[in-house]
């Protein structure tokens, strides 16, 4: 018979970070496998993918695809429906964001993304008989049929179902992922498959600080036992995580005072005294750190964090739970969650299996049906050869070995059954040893970190004493010569100074000579050369104009001067004197003459005075 248990339970499949790529933030690493994983499960978003996706599915039923809703995580505590021109970029842009929020480097091994799918319960879904054809894996001939199981009609169906949704989100925000929501990148419902199901893209990163407890006046942290938080020896206080202005309030959100803080929650929120997360006068809420770390060992294998106590050879030890305790316990949780909230589910775990992979669910049912067929047809041949036993002993006979000769068959498989289940404990117990192995070098990997960030925080402590040491001792060694070299820089400065001043005064002296020169040979360019004939002539017109009103007495007559010096000139001529004779020459000469008559030449003649009546006799 067909397996229709409703069963609960999810799916976890990990990427690695990988290599990190030169010039390119930490999230390029997987951007391409999560774009290829989104693309696949939200197919509805883009007609290419839906026809991509059902040739490589024949689960999916393409007329269907239409039905499927995507979601991206709104960054407010929410989710937000996608439309089909957006795309799977939403939900990569937000998981981009969450990976290069490490600040720590990214080792190449660590799980990075996680997918997980879970399936509805059959319990709250409707069957649809004899959908699918189920064929023989082997020769590939029809063998019979599977159901379908999808949404059902009436709506109080389709809230159960989504009620089934919170709860199942609830359990791995609250119970598996260390960030809670926040690790949540996109959620996608597809009702296109043989059986309704969920795929969540998530992340196993954490608040760098989470799940603290604040004392107050002196701020110190608890955890959330009480006990006070020690690293290297020392107690922890809120200042060592948070920067807290010189006013007390939160620098990064100033509107918050650091006395108001009373918890930083499992998600890394500030909580106040209400057990309310504290928010901006924007609404926002405000985190401890945008920062965050790597908490896949924690979330999936083993960490020297997640311990418990047990009694080993007498004595209680605290030991790290391995990898597939933590995941085993995760689905006996989920089993529990969901019954506790009152769901029809089967509390015991599928022998089967109940974290199939989404392609090896089809194949699962394919192989019960498979077996259920080749039950049937076994239980229809001994009918039929018992029928046939009580009227032909011979063909019964004959049947018999037939059926003798199957259940040797039937024991020889068996026999290859048990011989593989052998060879599948041994090779658990070799899985186990190696996780083993793995385990203790993961756990020398981390004291090796512990210790070198033992020596890093030694490090930054005695760093400022150290510069400090360093400051002082080249300011003692250096100050001296820096005093001298200041003392002659300002003699040096003093003396160029005075040497200033004086070249200053020599050079206004020059431009006062330089003045003075300028200006007495402006005046000597303004005296023009001297001109002898013109000069004489001057003079000349000067003596003419001087005597032109002068007269005198000449041979008994008078007569001006001019009249008198022409007929004198006249007279030596013509006596052979010379052309011309000079002004004083004449004046000796003409003084001589009149000396006899002790009269001397006058500008005013007095004719009376005179014998003849001629002043100028």
């Amino acid at each position: 018979m067909v397996d229709t248990a409703s069963r609960a339970g999810w799916h976890a499949q990990h990427l690695r970070h990988g290599a990190a790529r030169a010039g390119h933030p930490p999230s390029a690493s997987t951007r391409g496998d999560r774009s290829r994983l989104l693309h696949e499960a939200m197919r509805s978003l883009d007609d290419d993918d839906v026809r991509r996706q059902a040739q490589r599915n024949p689960s999916i039923v393409p007329e269907d695809t239409a039905l499927n809703t995507a979601w991206v995580n709104d960054g407010e505590g929410g989710l937000r429906r996608l439309a089909k021109g957006e795309g799977v970029e939403p939900v990569l842009e937000y998981g981009d964001r969450r990976i290069d929020a490490v600040k720590r480097k990214w080792h190449e091994k660590a799980f990075e993304s996680t997918t997980i799918v879970s399936w509805v319960p059959k319990s709250l879904l409707r069957e649809v008989p004899n959908y699918y054809p189920v064929r023989d894996p082997k020769t590939g001939k029809k063998i019979g049929d599977r159901s379908r199981w999808v949404m059902p009609d009436d709506e109080a169906g389709k809230a159960e179902v989504q009620r089934w949704f919170v709860e199942t989100h609830k359990h791995l925000t609250e119970d598996v992922l260390p960030g809670g929501h926040d690790s949540i990148h996109g959620v996608v419902w597809n009702y296109d498959e043989s059986a309704v199901h969920v795929h969540w893209m998530a992340d196993t990163l954490a608040p760098l600080h989470k799940d603290l407890l604040v004392e107050h006046p002196n701020l110190l942290l608890h955890d959330l036992d009480g006990e006070p938080v020690i690293r290297y020896g020392k107690p922890q206080t809120l200042d060592r995580i948070i920067d807290i202005s010189d006013d007390g309030t939160v620098a990064h959100a100033p509107e918050i005072r650091a006395d108001q803080i009373a918890a930083i929650d499992h998600e890394g929120y500030l909580v106040g005294d209400d057990g309310q997360r504290l928010r901006r006068t924007t609404g926002e809420e405000v985190r401890a750190s945008d920062d965050l770390r790597v908490e896949a060992q924690q979330a999936w294998g083993q960490s020297s964090e997640v311990t418990e106590t047990r009694v080993v050879d007498g004595v209680e030890r605290k030991v790290k739970i391995t990898g597939a305790t933590k995941l085993s316990r995760y689905q006996e949780g989920y089993r529990e969650h969901l019954l506790a909230a009152g769901f029809d589910v089967e509390a015991e775990v599928n022998p089967r299996g109940t974290s199939l992979a989404k392609a090896a669910y089809g194949a699962s049912e394919a192989e019960r049906l498979a077996l259920s067929h080749e039950q049937a047809a076994v239980a229809e041949a001994e009918r039929v050869a018992g029928a046939e036993a009580a009227r032909i002993d011979a063909e019964l006979t004959a049947r018999a070995a037939v059926l003798d000769r199957r259940e040797v068959e039937v024991q020889r498989k068996q026999a290859y059954v048990v011989a593989g289940l052998k060879r599948l404990d041994q090779r658990e117990a070799e899985v186990e040893t190696l996780h083993r192995d793995a385990a203790a070098d993961r756990s020398a990997a981390a004291s090796a970190r512990a210790q070198t960030q033992a020596d890093r925080e030694a490090w930054e402590r005695e760093e400022p004493y150290l510069r400090r040491r360093v400051i002082e001792d080249a300011r003692a060694e250096v100050e001296p010569e820096l005093r001298r070299e200041r003392d002659q820089a300002t003699a040096n400065t003093a003396a160029a100074e005075a040497v200033r001043r004086e070249a200053e005064q020599l050079l206004e002296t020059a431009k006062a000579k330089d003045a003075d020169a300028e200006e007495l040979y402006a005046r000597v360019t303004q005296i023009e050369p001297f001109d002898r004939a013109a000069f004489e002539a001057k003079m000349l017109a000067q003596v003419y104009l001087s005597i032109k009103g002068l007269r005198t007495v000449y041979d008994g007559r008078a007569m001006s001067v001019l009249d008198v010096i022409e007929l004198d000139q006249r007279r030596h001529r013509l006596a052979g004197v010379g052309d011309r004779e000079t002004w004083a020459a004449y004046k000796r000469r003409v003084s001589g003459r009149n000396s006899g008559t002790g009269k001397a030449l006058t500008t005013n003649p007095d004719p009376e005075s005179h014998p003849d009546g001629n002043p100028y006799n």
